[in-house]
């Protein structure tokens, strides 16, 4: 079976007809590490051994290819080219041999069973090795439209709907399929090859992969080379006797094994720790409940935590989320079994009608923006760092961030060192359901949030333009104010974003006398964001 792109990608001239997928994909090619021994599975007429340097490059580059014509043009740039059909093969000629890299660009949708292909192929890889897979993506605009309109039609000439596809992908079942192999992915990217005038499609692509993107290509890893860590999950608590049960009742239902649980109480002054107790005296899961007699702040309690911890890992989790999930927290911790040079992952967190529904008046409020958005992000919630980046790092800084900005802080000093993932580990934050969450509640958030972003650009100083207006939009509004020549332009901003800003509340509550009152407090949140990221900036500290 030979290798195929989508139909974007251009064709060489001159190529034999009866030669149909004679491409070259740098994308594949850029996931080959210098030096790396190639398994080159669909390798048509040698476009990648070719590139990668072919028998003089110092590496060993095997291709298999089951049209004999193009395997004769592409045996001189192989150490050798096995001519046999992928899925009938018995690779006899390949016995004993291990690759760094196997690669299956554009073949598996040729493919009857492409996880049977996979898990036979899997016994040729080395103990570090990675399989380089791409493939078409059939959830692509134009098809989605297509398939909106009635249409499902093959193309002969090539492309997505090849006529000679028997599989189809999406972003997802090529993850499904590569796990049913027993693969573990570590990466995965869409891609467009495209002409110039399609220059679009890469911006598209970039925002949106799943729409936009023509392919994905995916690097992955056996599951069965996965080494043994403990996985330590670090709770800190307070006053959430109203959510920590069903947090903690997610957290025992996740699959992954969890090595303990170290509850920290930061001087809860309701009925927390009593909550914990009843829920976690029920199960087999390991815990620790240490208390403090005063309350020292969220980034002293993490530090509480794992310094109490003996975990490889570190899981945080906050006292007012529920998992999504039994393998959510497998999901989460994946990617340090595999790559040595991840040391933090974070989750997402969705924030559904039906649970904003439960808040009262002002904590809607506060959530209205966030109201059917899925938000990703390290904020400590559900996140996993591994111990010794956390160590090195110098730990949470409890000493300048007490309540907020701890996470941000960590976050920069972590990439500085390595790797920062993104994972589909999702949870849902249910906040405190406190019934007396006020309107002084929302200010006094906001007051927080807004000096430790001041502290954190204190450190750190601004990065592009982009983050700094996404960070301090408010304070830019503000300062409009006080500029003589664009005053008036500023204020009529201002009055439009009092009422954009709550959108989603003003379509929901409208009926609630309350809402009279919102515009002003958006309008007053302008100004404590303002002074208070100025007092974080010139204090350098986080302290509400």
């Amino acid at each position: 079976m030979t290798s195929q792109t989508t139909a974007c990608c251009r064709s060489s001239s001159g190529s034999s007809p009866a030669i149909k997928y004679d491409t070259f994909n740098p994308h594949v090619m850029r996931l080959i590490p210098d030096g790396a021994s190639v398994l080159d599975v669909g390798c048509a007429t040698g476009r990648l051994g070719r590139r990668l340097g072919g028998p003089k490059a110092g590496r060993r580059l095997v291709g298999v290819e089951s049209n004999p014509a193009a395997a004769a043009i592409a045996r001189p740039y192989y150490d050798q080219v096995v001519v046999e059909d992928v899925e009938q093969a018995l690779f006899h000629a390949l016995q004993g041999c291990r690759f760094d890299v196997i690669v299956c660009a554009d073949i598996l949708e040729h493919l009857k069973s492409p996880a049977s292909v996979l898990e036979r192929l899997k016994g040729f890889l080395s103990d570090k090795g990675v399989f380089v897979v791409s493939v078409p993506n059939v959830a692509f605009a134009s098809i989605r439209l297509c398939l909106l309109l009635g249409l499902f039609s093959y193309n002969k000439a090539g492309g997505i709907m090849d006529a000679e596809h028997l599989k189809f992908f999406t972003r997802r079942s090529l993850v499904d399929t590569l796990e049913e192999a027993g693969l573990a992915v570590t990466a995965i990217r869409g891609y467009n090859l495209v002409r110039r005038r399609y220059w679009f499609l890469k911006i598209l692509g970039w925002f949106w992969p799943t729409l936009f993107c023509l392919q994905f290509c995916s690097e992955s890893e056996s599951s069965e080379m996965r080494p043994a860590m403990k996985v330590s999950v670090v709770m800190p608590l307070r006053n959430a006797a109203h959510t920590v049960a069903g947090t903690l009742r997610s957290l025992v239902q996740q699959n992954t094994a969890i090595h303990e649980l170290i509850v920290v109480d930061d001087a809860s002054t309701d009925e927390s720790v009593s909550v914990v107790r009843s829920v976690l005296d029920g199960t087999q899961l390991p815990f620790v409940l240490v208390q403090h007699a005063k309350s020292l702040g969220l980034a002293q309690s993490y530090n509480d935590g794992i310094s109490r911890s003996s975990g490889d890992l570190i899981v945080t989790l906050h006292s007012d989320v529920v998992i999504q999930g039994a393998g959510a927290l497998e999901q989460l911790v994946g990617p340090f079994l595999l790559n040595d040079k991840v040391l933090a992952t974070y989750h997402y967190v969705d924030h559904p009608l039906e649970l904003w529904k439960t808040y009262n008046f002002w904590q809607k409020c506060f959530f209205a923006r966030q109201l059917g958005v899925r938000q990703r992000g390290l904020d400590g919630k559900f996140d996993c760092f591994r111990r010794t980046a956390l160590e090195a790092a110098g730990m949470f800084d409890g000493q300048t961030f007490r309540r907020a900005g701890e996470d941000g802080d960590i976050v920069r000093k972590l990439l500085t060192r390595g790797e920062v993932l993104g994972t589909d580990a999702g949870i849902l934050h249910l906040h405190s359901r406190d019934p007396h969450f006020s309107m002084q509640h929302i200010i006094y958030k906001h007051a927080q949030y807004a000096e430790s972003q001041g502290a954190i650009y204190r450190r750190y100083g601004c990065g592009s333009l982009t983050e700094t207006v996404r960070a301090f939009f408010r304070e830019i509004l503000v300062v409009m104010l006080l500029i003589p020549w664009i005053r008036i332009p500023g204020a009529v901003v201002i009055m439009v974003y009092a009422f954009a800003y709550s959108h989603k509340l003003y379509a929901r509550e409208w009926r609630d006398p309350r809402i009279v009152f919102v515009p002003f407090l958006n309008i007053l949140l302008l100004f404590v964001s303002c002074i208070f990221s100025v007092r974080g900036f010139l204090r350098g500290r986080q302290t509400l």
